[in-house]
């Protein structure tokens, strides 16, 4: 007795050893020898599973409300498109020279000729004991 799969599994068997005796093809010709008895094999076990699962029952009660809803949907969308939509006025822009005048920001007289001096760095001051903090922590136990 044979197993409804070995027809299938030996093509690729024979396909698979005819692309590894080939020393002249490339990766992809290779790869191709054994892909249609790999889609082949595929389509088998798709098949016969398919014949081999009993379909599932219909819940013709669920299916029903389902589309109840859907021809509840479809009814309200065309209502909408019977509708015409309402027409806007175009905008347009004003004609030039009718809107608000540009405004310029006139700026004290102070402000506008006195610019500002930069400071000065503050002062080096004379603190040793953060200079000595600074030599410990940079030189370690040596200072």
């Amino acid at each position: 007795m044979t197993h409804p799969l070995d027809p299938a599994f030996e093509a690729l068997r024979t396909a698979y050893d005819t692309a590894l005796v080939d020393k002249t093809g490339t990766r992809a010709t290779k790869m191709a020898t054994i892909q249609t008895p790999l889609n082949e094999l595929g389509n088998l076990l798709q098949r016969s599973i398919a014949e081999a699962t009993p379909a599932a029952p219909v819940d013709s009660e669920a299916l029903n409300t389902r589309l109840a809803n859907i021809e509840q949907v479809l009814a309200q969308l065309s209502q909408a498109l019977a509708q015409p939509a309402p027409v806007q006025a175009p905008v347009v822009p004003p004609a030039p020279g009718t809107g608000p005048a540009p405004r310029q920001i006139q700026l004290p007289a102070q402000t506008r000729t006195a610019p500002v001096p930069p400071t000065p760095p503050p002062a080096i001051t004379n603190t040793p004991l953060i200079e000595a903090i600074v030599r410990r922590t940079v030189m370690g136990s040596r200072a």
